[in-house]
């Protein structure tokens, strides 16, 4: 398909985590090609990838946009609140896999 594919095949390779991400993005090229051709906004497409890669990731939550992290609002790793605060560093992920209501630690360690 494309050099980018190859690379992201052979980082799963290093990493089986991300297993299910190269055939969910070939499938969001191939069954949603329209929204591509209609240069439809990034929140459409990333809507139609989420939900290829729940199929593949069953027992994991995939949102948009989610924002939490247990039950704080998600912000960048090492920034002190004042600067989160004051300079908008909250972040929303496009997409995520993740198990909801817990915090990146507590699912990443089992």
């Amino acid at each position: 398909m494309s050099d980018w594919l190859d690379q992201l095949r052979f980082a799963v390779d290093a990493n089986p985590v991300l297993a299910g991400l190269p055939a969910a993005i070939e499938q969001v090229l191939v069954d949603d090609a329209f929204l591509f051709q209609r240069d439809v906004h990034e929140r459409a497409i990333c809507h139609r990838l989420a939900s290829y890669l729940q199929v593949r990731f069953p027992s994991w939550h995939v949102d948009c946009e989610f924002n939490r992290d247990g039950h704080e609002a998600k912000a960048l790793i090492g920034l002190k609140e004042s600067i989160v605060e004051e300079e908008g560093s909250l972040v929303y992920p496009d997409i995520i896999v993740h198990k909801r209501g817990t915090t990146r630690t507590s699912w990443l360690l089992k």
